[in-house]
């Protein structure tokens, strides 16, 4: 603009990736449209290229969820002005927006508290997942030490090349999730260091049983988790051969049940989890998308950031599925108790009762034979009295 002396710019973040980006270091305003598209990732970059004295950021959006980047970075801030503005209090509206507005409420009206009083959504449309705030514990510790006696279940989502590593602990007694890692450096960490984490893990929380994901890579680690003397899950083909399975094997079929799976524990609050951000996001974003043969296909949200990175994964999401589905029925069953050793009266007089009941009489009457007990368990029985 020649009487202003000023130039305006047009840039496309997505298109022109964050190298460019980093060419706006002199503005003096900068306003982004559609900020709902950026990505965190982009929005470091944005926020400290932006540095010329007294320079302003202006974002407009319609945020799609409650944790949106820009919202979180800038909300509650002191020199941020955060503005709400409704389409009712906007007076260039036009009054057949206004209509299709009203046409919106009475047939939907989560959509139009999302579309047009721009409230975010809690979950995304087509979330795999119902109410995963509602299993979430903020009061819940984390990790938590093992119980005595306590059943345990580890699930582990092996990596496969740019993910992560993740184990999960569920405990049957307190329906809980008492421990939760994701190995950040899954890359640079050998498979040996991952196998004896592992099997640290699972000896800790009392030889938990270790759910494998058994698929491509991840068959000849559970094979040696196993020979380390891993309490290793083990299922059955179910098919004609009924063949014994260490781990989990994914196929189309078994991870559409292993997710089911998991959903119904969610829906119904079988179990609880403490407050993992990592966690939590990713059951929140994981999606279902209904495919043309009418089954759905679970997975984490598509996206890459600028260096053509996953921007999102469901490694917490199938290591917790594996924890559960570990856990057999057993989640299900609120009072459910593990079977307790008995103790050497007890071990005592079920011998005797068993010797009993096999020398008893055809009509019910117990023989006056004398039944044999081995004398090393009456002595030990006594010095227990004793």
């Amino acid at each position: 603009n020649k009487k202003t002396n000023s130039t305006i710019r047009v840039r496309g973040f997505r298109e022109h990736g964050s190298v460019n980006i980093k060419g706006l270091e002199g503005v003096d305003i900068l306003w982004v449209d559609e900020a709902q598209a950026l990505t965190k990732k982009t929005l470091d970059i944005i926020i400290p290229t932006i540095r010329k004295e007294k320079s302003k950021i202006f974002f407009s959006m319609n945020r799609y969820l409650y944790n949106d980047p820009v919202f979180v970075a800038t909300h509650g801030r002191d020199d941020c002005l955060h503005i709400h503005i409704d389409y009712f209090e906007n007076k260039h509206c036009p009054e057949v927006s206004k209509k299709e507005a009203e046409k919106c409420k009475a047939t939907n009206l989560d959509d139009y508290n999302h579309i047009w009083l721009g409230k975010p959504l809690q979950q995304a449309n087509n979330a795999a997942f119902r109410g995963v705030n509602r299993i979430v514990d903020h009061d819940l510790d984390h990790p938590i030490k093992p119980v005595a006696g306590f059943n345990y279940v580890l699930g582990v989502d092996l990596a496969k090349s740019v993910d992560h590593t993740v184990l999960s602990v569920l405990c049957i007694q307190t329906k809980s999730l008492v421990y939760w890692e994701r190995m950040e450096n899954e890359n640079k960490a050998s498979w040996f260091y991952q196998k004896q984490k592992i099997q640290a893990v699972s000896e800790l929380y009392n030889k938990a049983v270790v759910v494998t994901d058994s698929t491509g890579v991840g068959d000849p680690i559970t094979e040696d988790l196993q020979r380390m003397g891993c309490n290793v899950f083990v299922d059955t083909t179910g098919d004609k051969n009924d063949k014994e399975v260490a781990g989990f094997k994914f196929t189309n079929l078994s991870k559409e049940n292993l997710v089911e799976k998991l959903k119904v524990a969610i829906e119904l609050q079988l179990f609880k989890i403490p407050y993992i951000k990592v966690l939590v996001e990713e059951l929140i974003r994981f999606e279902a998308t209904r495919l043309p043969s009418g089954k759905f296909r679970y997975a984490a949200p598509e996206g890459k950031d600028e260096l053509g990175n996953a921007l999102f994964h469901d490694d917490s999401v199938m290591s917790l599925a594996l924890a559960l589905w570990g856990s057999m029925t057993m989640i299900y069953d609120p009072k459910y108790q593990p079977e307790k050793e008995k103790t050497k009266a007890e071990k005592f007089w079920a011998q005797v009762k068993s010797e009993v009941e096999k020398n008893k009489d055809l009509d019910g009457q117990e023989c006056s034979e004398m039944v044999e007990i081995d004398i090393d368990d009456s002595f030990d029985l006594m010095e227990e009295f004793i």
